[in-house]
């Protein structure tokens, strides 16, 4: 998750929201990289979640 969260911020750099989707390559590969985290997201256990309260999975 770490690495594709990672991937999906330098993919963006510091470009703006206009910048990014004219790029529409760029702007498909941080479209995956954050799905991606997202379907890890959903996929930690409820225990696990529990321990990491302040950490939000949504």
């Amino acid at each position: 998750m770490l690495a594709y969260a990672r991937e999906a911020v330098d993919l963006v750099g510091g470009r703006t929201g206009e910048e990014l989707a004219a790029d529409r390559m760029r702007f498909l590969a941080v479209t995956r990289a954050v799905e991606i985290v997202g379907e890890a997201a959903s996929q930690i256990p409820e225990e696990v979640r529990a321990a990491l309260a302040a950490m939000p999975f949504r």
